[in-house]
Protein backbone atom coordinates (compact mmCIF):
# COMPACT_ATOMS: atom_id res chain seq x y z
CA UNK A 1 0.00 0.00 0.00
CA UNK A 2 1.22 3.46 -0.88
CA UNK A 3 1.89 6.08 1.79
CA UNK A 4 -0.14 9.26 2.06
CA UNK A 5 2.98 11.26 1.18
CA UNK A 6 3.54 9.24 -2.01
CA UNK A 7 -0.11 9.67 -3.01
CA UNK A 8 0.12 13.41 -2.35
CA UNK A 9 3.33 13.69 -4.39
CA UNK A 10 1.77 11.83 -7.33
CA UNK A 11 -1.37 13.96 -7.04
CA UNK A 12 0.69 17.15 -7.12
CA UNK A 13 2.60 15.94 -10.19
CA UNK A 14 -0.70 15.12 -11.94
CA UNK A 15 -2.13 18.52 -10.97
CA UNK A 16 0.99 20.31 -12.21
CA UNK A 17 0.83 18.45 -15.55
CA UNK A 18 -2.89 19.21 -15.95
CA UNK A 19 -2.48 22.90 -15.11
CA UNK A 20 0.53 23.27 -17.43
CA UNK A 21 -1.84 22.45 -20.31
CA UNK A 22 -4.10 25.33 -19.24
CA UNK A 23 -1.34 27.87 -18.80
CA UNK A 24 1.82 28.49 -16.82
CA UNK A 25 2.35 26.94 -13.38
CA UNK A 26 4.16 29.57 -11.33
CA UNK A 27 4.51 27.75 -8.02
CA UNK A 28 3.17 24.89 -5.92
CA UNK A 29 2.89 25.68 -2.23
CA UNK A 30 2.47 23.10 0.54
CA UNK A 31 2.35 23.54 4.28
CA UNK A 32 3.38 19.93 4.92
CA UNK A 33 -0.07 19.07 6.22
CA UNK A 34 -3.19 18.60 4.15
CA UNK A 35 -2.98 21.84 2.20
CA UNK A 36 -1.43 22.20 -1.23
CA UNK A 37 -2.05 25.21 -3.47
CA UNK A 38 -1.00 25.55 -7.10
CA UNK A 39 -0.47 29.08 -8.38
CA UNK A 40 -0.92 29.30 -12.15
CA UNK A 41 -1.77 31.72 -14.92
CA UNK A 42 -4.75 30.61 -17.02
CA UNK A 43 -3.70 31.29 -20.62
CA UNK A 44 -7.26 31.31 -22.01
CA UNK A 45 -8.75 33.70 -19.48
CA UNK A 46 -5.64 35.71 -18.63
CA UNK A 47 -6.17 35.46 -14.88
CA UNK A 48 -3.93 34.47 -11.99
CA UNK A 49 -5.34 31.37 -10.29
CA UNK A 50 -4.87 29.81 -6.88
CA UNK A 51 -6.08 26.19 -6.83
CA UNK A 52 -6.47 24.00 -3.75
CA UNK A 53 -5.19 20.54 -4.73
CA UNK A 54 -6.80 17.44 -3.19
CA UNK A 55 -5.51 13.97 -4.16
CA UNK A 56 -6.63 10.43 -3.44
CA UNK A 57 -6.03 6.91 -4.70
CA UNK A 58 -9.03 4.65 -5.24
CA UNK A 59 -12.37 4.76 -6.94
CA UNK A 60 -13.81 7.95 -5.46
CA UNK A 61 -12.76 11.55 -5.65
CA UNK A 62 -11.33 13.12 -2.53
CA UNK A 63 -14.18 14.22 -0.31
CA UNK A 64 -15.26 17.72 -1.18
CA UNK A 65 -14.08 19.93 1.61
CA UNK A 66 -16.26 22.77 2.69
CA UNK A 67 -16.19 25.32 -0.10
CA UNK A 68 -16.07 28.07 2.54
CA UNK A 69 -12.99 26.45 4.15
CA UNK A 70 -11.24 26.12 0.78
CA UNK A 71 -12.17 29.67 -0.16
CA UNK A 72 -10.93 31.15 3.14
CA UNK A 73 -7.66 29.23 2.89
CA UNK A 74 -7.15 30.21 -0.77
CA UNK A 75 -7.92 33.87 -0.04
CA UNK A 76 -5.29 33.91 2.71
CA UNK A 77 -2.70 32.19 0.49
CA UNK A 78 -3.48 34.53 -2.42
CA UNK A 79 -3.18 37.67 -0.27
CA UNK A 80 0.16 36.54 1.18
CA UNK A 81 1.51 35.44 -2.21
CA UNK A 82 0.49 38.67 -3.92
CA UNK A 83 1.90 40.80 -1.09
CA UNK A 84 5.28 39.07 -1.48
CA UNK A 85 5.38 38.99 -5.29
CA UNK A 86 6.03 41.55 -7.97
CA UNK A 87 3.14 40.28 -10.08
CA UNK A 88 1.37 43.03 -12.04
CA UNK A 89 -2.18 43.98 -11.13
CA UNK A 90 -4.52 41.37 -12.56
CA UNK A 91 -7.73 39.48 -11.95
CA UNK A 92 -7.50 36.57 -9.50
CA UNK A 93 -9.56 33.38 -9.46
CA UNK A 94 -9.84 30.69 -6.77
CA UNK A 95 -10.20 27.07 -7.94
CA UNK A 96 -10.36 23.57 -6.47
CA UNK A 97 -8.55 20.75 -8.27
CA UNK A 98 -9.37 17.17 -7.24
CA UNK A 99 -7.14 14.35 -8.46
CA UNK A 100 -8.08 10.68 -8.31
CA UNK A 101 -5.06 8.46 -9.00
CA UNK A 102 -6.16 5.45 -11.04
CA UNK A 103 -2.94 3.46 -11.03
CA UNK A 104 0.26 3.52 -12.98
CA UNK A 105 0.61 6.94 -14.54
CA UNK A 106 -3.12 7.62 -14.99
CA UNK A 107 -5.25 10.09 -13.07
CA UNK A 108 -8.72 11.54 -13.35
CA UNK A 109 -8.79 15.28 -12.68
CA UNK A 110 -11.77 17.45 -11.76
CA UNK A 111 -11.40 21.25 -11.78
CA UNK A 112 -13.94 23.57 -10.18
CA UNK A 113 -13.22 27.15 -11.19
CA UNK A 114 -14.24 30.35 -9.44
CA UNK A 115 -15.37 28.82 -6.15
Amino acid sequence: METIEATTDKGIRAARKFLARRGEVLEVLSDGEDRTVAVYRDADEGVLCFAAVHARRGDEFPPAKSEDRDRAMLEAVAMNWLADSDAPTCDVRLDVLSVMLLGGTRAFVRLHTAI
